[in-house]
């Protein structure tokens, strides 16, 4: 994701005459801007998908900029996220007599397993498993999209870009003033 701020060129003339506390202050205005997009991302994951806002910010990891080298980058990554971590109902593990499991990983739309069931295995790994076959065994854990792949989506990113670019303009005009004041 690249952003360009409006108020970079008054800020460009600021570096010809104090370099190095614009460059501190232009530092300062980006790693503001890029804690901002990542809490947005968590945001709008759940605006989207049915999963923490904790769960998201986790595989978050973001670099920061320092006067010298002025980028931030955010990146996500992180395996796929276990169906149990969505909206499940029933939550808990329950013996049942043929009752449908209903998953919901994005707001608004459910999926049924009908021959599905929550279960704690001994290892303490806890998921929604489905049969591959008629027999007991064996059984398979079900699996939602990777947090990555949530804020890949196009509704997602954009918001985030969105948030970014306006908190860097905030950022860096306050900045630009706090210089100018001296």
């Amino acid at each position: 994701m690249q952003l360009r701020a409006e108020n970079i060129e008054r800020f460009e003339e600021l570096l010809h005459n104090a370099p190095a506390k614009a460059n501190a202050s232009a530092a300062k205005a980006i790693k503001r801007a890029a804690d901002s997009a990542r809490t947005q991302a968590g945001k709008s994951a759940r605006l989207t998908y049915e999963i923490k806002h904790g769960d998201v910010i986790k595989t978050i990891r973001m670099t920061r900029p320092r006067p010298s080298n002025l980028t931030a980058e955010i990146k996500s990554t992180g395996p796929v996220v276990k169906l149990l971590s969505f909206r499940v109902n029933p939550k808990t593990p329950k013996r049942m007599k043929k009752k449908a499991i209903r998953v919901s990983v994005r707001k608004g739309s459910n999926k049924t397993f009908d021959h599905g069931f929550v279960a704690k295995m001994g290892s303490g790994h806890a998921n929604v498993f489905t049969r591959s076959t008629k027999n007991r065994l064996p059984i398979k854990s079900r699996y939602g999209p990777s947090v990555p792949q949530m804020l890949g989506n196009e509704k997602v990113i954009g918001q985030i870009e969105d948030r970014a670019t306006e908190v860097l303009d905030n950022r860096l005009e306050h900045e630009f003033n706090r210089l100018l004041r001296g």
